[in-house]
């Protein structure tokens, strides 16, 4: 009775805080999903126990509960009851494998139960034999695959600071569904560090500002003589995979003030995930306030294409649980190329409707720049070459000013251009210095914009 009391209790506890994690952050995480399971599992057992005294297969299925639930406890209080939307760190190798053993221990119990309440005892054995063997074959496949392959996805983020990395807003009323916290922090941890940039674990921090952004908040209010640009953008904006020094905006501020001789803020607007549409929504509910001088826009294929921005409130569209099983991973991977057929790269009119509405919000005193970025991915025989060149001519024939981003990057004579040559395909340090010396070459010649070079 106590076992049973006990887990029912725990059971209705974890899934209210999954329930309350999943409307907060639109995710649900593996070790809760894990601890809710552990939970159901021990009160069957209870049951088993209270409706036959002295149950051998209570008493298994209590021990396979035991064996997946006190080091899941063990890392549950450990790291404690925060975890950043993206997921949270890597699971221990004893964690996991205790949970996986202890799960696969219990389906094959309870599989048993049910076969010899249901069955005759000779189809009996034979289903709980079929069970076990199937299930120690997965183990054993799981085990074999996580020698070749890592049973973790390539990179993980994580919260370093006591807070959920995002927050929902009124998606109805602003037309983006999160932003970052005030105040958060988190880490991006890779597998490996190939190129020696990442610090002593395989890692960056990312600090988050006041209004919920990355980079340095400057005051509202301009001093005389100061140019302020505004980038709005999504992974690429933000720098993922980059220190803040070295993201695009602040490396366009750097070289304007080294060109020009006088004082160039940048207000990084860049959000993981966000498409042109919500971009502007970000701009005039954060940004605009602040008075800059030039917005610059940065995009790339599929950016404008509201189709293509993640679903996360789906729990299979969530990877979570490909951190226990690369088996899981696995089969969730081909399931999706099956079921999902992949959206095409394109831009609908939303991005341009949105482009539209951030000129009309910026007026004749403030300059507008969209730069295309492409995806750093074959860029010798670019695929989608002729999605850039058909978005630069429309924009440049409604008037907007446009840099395609394909030729300097085409042509740029470092072997790496990624954060990670294997596992994340976002621009690195050089790409962004690569990119910010062409933007920043841009306002220094268009005198409109009101930053020149100075007179040596």
């Amino acid at each position: 009775m106590a076992v049973f009391v006990c887990s029912a209790c725990g059971a209705v506890a974890v899934g209210r805080y999954v329930l309350d994690v999943y409307r907060e952050t639109g995710a649900i995480t593996a070790q809760h999903l894990a601890l809710e399971g552990i939970l159901l599992v021990w009160i069957l057992s209870a049951l088993i126990g209270w409706k036959h005294q002295r149950s051998r297969l209570a008493s298994w299925l209590n021990a396979s509960a035991v064996i997946g639930l006190l080091p899941l406890l063990t890392w549950h209080i450990r790291q404690s009851y925060w975890a950043a939307v993206y997921g949270p760190r890597p699971l221990p190798v004893s964690y996991r494998w205790s949970l996986i053993l202890g799960l696969a221990f219990a389906f094959s119990l309870i599989v048993a139960f049910l076969a010899h309440r249901i069955t005759a005892r000779r189809a009996a054995v034979r289903v709980t034999a079929l069970t076990i063997s199937l299930a120690g074959v997965l183990v054993a496949v799981e085990w074999a695959w996580s020698v070749v392959a890592p049973p973790f996805p390539p990179s993980s983020k994580y919260a370093t600071q006591s807070k959920w990395i995002t927050r929902r807003l009124d998606e109805a009323a602003r037309g983006y569904p999160y932003v970052y916290r005030v105040g958060a922090g988190y880490r991006q941890v890779w597998g490996s560090n190939p190129r020696g940039y990442f610090d002593k674990d395989d890692g960056l921090d990312y600090d988050i500002n006041d209004l919920g952004l990355r980079g340095p908040l400057c005051s509202r209010v301009k001093d005389v003589g100061t140019h302020r640009l505004a980038f709005l953008g999504d992974s690429l904006t933000f720098g993922e995979g980059v220190r803040e020094a070295d993201s695009l905006p602040e490396q366009v501020a750097g070289k304007l003030r080294a060109a020009a001789g006088r004082s160039v803020e940048c207000l990084n607007g860049g959000v993981g995930g966000f498409n042109t549409e919500q971009e502007v929504t970000l701009f005039r509910d954060l940004l605009l306030p602040y008075d800059p001088d030039v917005v610059v826009v940065v995009m790339n294929p599929g950016d404008g294409n509201s189709r293509i921005v993640s679903e996360t409130g789906s729990w299979w569209c969530s990877h979570k649980l490909e951190r226990l099983s690369v088996v899981f991973s696995a089969v969730r991977s081909a399931a999706r190329r099956a079921i999902m057929p992949p959206v095409p790269q394109c831009i609908d009119e939303s991005c341009f409707d949105a482009l539209a509405e951030l000129r009309d919000m910026l007026g004749p005193s403030r300059r507008l720049l969209v730069v295309i970025y492409p995806c750093l991915d074959n860029l010798r025989r670019y695929p989608l070459k002729w999605l850039h060149d058909e978005v630069a001519l429309r924009l440049r024939t409604e008037g907007y000013d446009v840099i395609d981003l394909l030729p300097a990057l085409r042509d740029h004579p470092a072997p790496c251009l990624t954060v990670h040559p294997r596992q994340d395909m976002h621009p690195n340090e050089v790409a962004h210095e690569a990119v910010a010396t062409v933007i920043a070459e841009h306002l220094l010649n268009d005198r409109a914009i009101g930053v020149a070079r100075r007179a040596d």
